[in-house]
């Protein structure tokens, strides 16, 4: 019974960091960042980090065991981790709305598009696993990133009535493959780098920290204060097909006239 009211003390205070820390993101955009309910609420979110490290820092049964971070490389790690998933959120986020505004893609044909992004992952993660603890992750880490690049490079071709096939498709798999080349080791890594007793605490740190990255980028959106102008045209009025015979087969995945 006291370890439950001792790690309730600790589930509060990082409830409330985690609250008054994404909801000033949220709200910014809306609200202004020097707006003083943002503010409250970011102070607020710092008040409740600092309170749970002091807790879980001399808790009897901490949450979070701090000395596992004295790994440079589980450290190190998790700083890679949160760097790579916060760009790689973002590039995800990007492409459908790259499809529906600029293509003219309807939001589900946006979103079946990019549907070889999650076989790809599905089918190359575990060898892209084995791979590293082959050669070590370095190389897959430096490549990873660089192929995801390429693959949103690609995205450039992807106009107005331009075929899915030739260039929305080939930019998707490349896409994918730099996912599935970069993921994979960078968890295995993680784990690996934390001491065998941790080796639980180690996943759901680096599982927490790839949330943690990923939630900025969508959550500011079109309205935040460095992209507050549209790149295209609103995405709720419609765009017309071009005009001739195959306009009718594109009809499911393009916005109709």
């Amino acid at each position: 019974m006291l370890a439950v009211t001792v790690l309730g003390s600790g589930i509060a205070a990082l409830d409330a960091t985690v609250v008054n820390i994404a909801l000033p993101t949220i709200q910014a955009p809306t609200l202004g960042w020097s707006s003083l309910t943002v503010l409250a609420m970011a102070v607020a979110g710092a008040l409740g980090l600092a309170a749970f490290l002091v807790w879980d820092h001399t808790a009897a049964w901490p949450m979070l065991p701090l000395g596992v971070f004295r790994e440079w490389q589980f450290a190190a790690t998790n700083v890679a981790t949160f760097i790579m998933y916060a760009a790689l959120t973002g590039a995800t986020f990007l492409p459908p709305i790259q499809l529906q505004v600029v293509s003219g893609y309807l939001p589900l044909a946006s979103g079946l598009a990019l549907l070889p992004l999650t076989l790809i992952m599905l089918a190359l993660s575990a060898r892209s696993g084995r791979l590293a603890t082959r050669i070590g992750p370095r190389l897959q880490m430096s490549a990873g990133p660089v192929i995801v690049g390429a693959g949103l490079a690609l995205l450039v071709f992807s106009n107005y009535g331009s075929s899915y096939m030739v260039c929305v498709l080939p930019a998707v798999v490349v896409f994918g493959l730099g996912r599935a080349v970069t993921v994979a080791p960078l968890t295995a890594t993680a784990m690996s780098s934390a001491p065998a007793e941790h080796s639980g605490i180690a996943s759901a740190v680096n599982n927490d920290v790839a949330r943690w990255a990923a939630w900025p980028g969508p959550s500011m959106g079109e309205r935040s204060e460095w992209s507050s102008e549209p790149i295209g045209p609103p995405v709720h009025q419609p765009a017309r097909l071009p005009p001739g015979p195959a306009a009718s087969e594109r009809s499911f995945a393009r916005r109709p006239d």
